[in-house]
């Protein structure tokens, strides 16, 4: 639903999936068009002060599921990603659905992470909401600690869904590596410097062209490949600048499609990304990666996937396994 290749992995990976087994329904997890309408595109005033009050998100958003559900359903699956975040969106559709569903379907939570230290009125939501489902499968042993510690669940911990892209997409089409780096930036955010050091866009595109081309072997090629819209306007002036560097081959692939992506690394040999499901792509079609850890979550990842060996056929497995417990489950 959103313009995110990340988002469009995890959609298809699980209701491709599913859709062997089910008839399979999807419904957008958080988008301000479809819960707000045209107060969110013509009356941003009074869409701000919304967001302010829980209450009235919350009215919304129960309003948004009451118009889009129209049939029952055997199952309810959220999931995945960062849906346990500070993010206030997130937070008010994890609540409503849970709210919404609790005592007409069961729940099935999979795939997600989260963070520690929510404020306070978020972290009580999360925790009445996470009561109610079925099961939980987080997607790395630090989310699982702070269930743990913050909620009380012991849930079970799988990688990512989207490590099972490729194989749930049946796609075997040999890889033809031609020694391109690809660097998928993202837009600068003033939250940076708690974890880079670094307190304004300009020196993050030099820290970001910096991290590229100490990745260079030879005279490899750079293709600049955002994995989200909003994070274009950074790749051009990155790519731009690359263009002023003597010996530098570099191309611009502006947001497109989840298809071009994928094309562009069976070509390439190195990923260099702020967006963890633009690394977990990297891996599985084959590609050394360099994470850049710019908040907690992506530091977890590049503890875990990148630090140490890897082994990606076993990792595949055990991602597509937490996709097989949907169905045992059932």
């Amino acid at each position: 639903n959103t313009n995110n290749y990340g988002d469009i992995a995890i959609n298809r990976t699980i209701s491709h999936f599913l859709k062997d087994y089910f008839i399979v329904d999807y419904l957008p997890y958080w988008s301000e068009n479809d819960i707000f309408g045209s107060l969110y595109s013509k009356y941003k005033i009074l869409y701000k002060i919304i967001m302010k009050f829980s209450c009235l998100r919350d009215i919304f958003y129960l309003f948004f599921l009451k118009k889009r559900i129209k049939v029952s359903y055997e199952k309810v699956i959220i999931g995945g990603g960062e849906l346990l975040s500070g993010h206030i969106g997130f937070n008010t559709a994890f609540y409503n659905i849970i709210k919404f569903f609790k005592k007409r379907s069961p729940i099935y939570v999979i795939g997600v992470n989260g963070n520690a230290n929510l404020k306070k009125h978020l972290l009580k939501r999360y925790k009445k909401a996470l009561f109610f489902p079925a099961k939980i499968m987080v997607r790395d042993y630090f989310t699982k600690d702070v269930l743990k510690n913050e909620y009380g669940i012991d849930a079970n911990v799988y990688p990512d869904v989207v490590f099972s892209y490729r194989l749930v997409e049946n796609d075997h089409d040999k890889e033809k590596k031609e020694g391109i780096i690809v660097l998928s930036p993202i837009e600068y955010w003033d939250e940076f410097g708690e974890y880079l050091g670094i307190t304004c866009e300009s020196d993050f595109i030099n820290f970001l062209i910096e991290k590229t081309l100490a990745k260079r072997s030879f005279d490899e090629k750079i293709v600049v490949a955002p994995t989200v819209d909003t994070d274009n306007g950074i790749a051009r002036k990155i790519y731009k600048k690359l263009t002023t560097l003597p010996g530098i081959n570099a191309s611009l692939e502006e947001f497109s499609s989840l298809e071009d992506y994928i094309a562009i690394l069976k070509r390439a040999s190195i990923v260099v990304s702020c967006r963890m499901h633009g690394l977990i792509l990297a891996l599985d079609y084959a590609c050394t990666i360099e994470s850049i850890a710019f908040k907690n979550k992506l530091a977890v990842f590049k503890k875990e996937y990148q630090d140490n060996p890897i082994n990606i056929s076993s990792i595949t497995e055990k991602s597509r396994e937490s996709l097989f417990n949907l169905l045992n489950w059932w």
